[in-house]
Formats: structure tokens, sequence, C-alpha cells
């Protein structure tokens, strides 16, 4: 028996035409159940399969790597609060705005994280670029994606550490430098 394959494309909506191809043609031909149809999504969604599942993992993996991230910074930065309070506490009293205060601490805080985020964007290109080269279709724009990824993460240590340092600053400079 001689199996022959055809390829038709069908006109929108796809779905419906795609059924009533299905359906109309064995009819036509009399050929009962010899006929077998699959339309290119479905191949597609088959032989992509693994890769949406490693994708959903991927994805699971990074949000609770975020959430532990940001966990870590808190700590870090709440750590580097309380060290440098009685700093804060001394430009307070000599007349720094907590806006200056902010400045200061987050400036220290850019310094050492845009290295990090850097070095971090740049091995996270380099080796999704050789996973993906497995691949016949890849991603457009790849490295502007992981740069707004970087951005955003900085966004998020400004953010915690602002927030922190504000808490810092608008305390009472006087209990700050008496519990030292």
């Amino acid at each position: 028996m001689r199996h022959s394959l055809f390829n038709v494309q069908v006109a929108e909506p796809f779905e419906r035409n795609f059924e009533l191809l299905s359906d109309t043609l064995p009819k036509m031909m009399n050929s009962g159940n010899d006929l077998y149809f699959q339309s290119v999504r479905e191949i597609k969604s088959e032989y992509y399969k693994n890769v949406k599942e490693f994708q959903i993992l991927v994805s699971i993996a990074a949000i609770v790597l975020l959430i532990i991230c940001v966990i870590g910074m808190t700590g870090y930065l709440s750590d580097e609060m309380s060290r440098r309070s009685r700093e804060i506490a001394v430009r307070k009293v000599n007349g720094a705005s907590t806006a200056s205060v902010v400045k200061l601490i987050c400036k220290s805080i850019l310094i050492t994280s845009i290295p990090a985020v850097a070095v971090g964007i740049i091995a996270a290109w380099y080796f999704s670029r050789m996973w993906l080269e497995q691949f016949t279709v890849t991603l457009d724009h790849m490295a502007i994606r992981f740069i707004v990824s970087g951005i955003c993460t900085v966004i998020i240590i400004l953010g915690i550490a602002g927030g922190l340092t504000i808490r810092k600053a608008s305390a009472n400079p006087v209990e700050n430098l008496r519990s030292e």
C-alpha cells in the first residue's frame, strides 16, 4: 500500500475550513478512513511539546529565584542600613535632607549592583543564545529582552534600597545616635 502526503493550505477561518476539508474530502474520494488530516498547528504543538514544558519550568524557576533574590536583597540592604545608621543620623543632624541621604546610599548600592547585573545579562544572553541554536526558529531582538530585564532588576534594587533608606533617614537621628 502506497502512502502519499499532500500539503493543503486553507483560507480563513482556518479551523472551520480544516474541519470542512477533513469531512468532505474522504466522501468525495470514496476512501473512508484511509485519509489522515493534521494541521500544522498540531504538528508544531507535538514537536515543541517538550520545549513548552521546559519553558514553563524555567518560568516557575525564574519567579522563585526572583522572590529569593528580593528576600536576600532586602536582608542585605537592611543590614547595610543598620551598619550605616550612625552615618545617616550624623548627616541628618548636620542638615542633610532625606533625599540627599537616599541619593548617597542608592549611589553606593548602584556601584555594586550595575556591574553585577551587567555580568548576569551577558552570561544569560550567551547561554540562551547557545541553547537557541538548536532551533530553526528563534526569538528576534533577544538582547533587548535581556537589557530590559536588567533594567527592571536595577529598578527593583533601587526601590528596595530607596524604601529602606527613606525609612531609616526619616527616623529621629537622635534615637539612632543614642542606640549606638
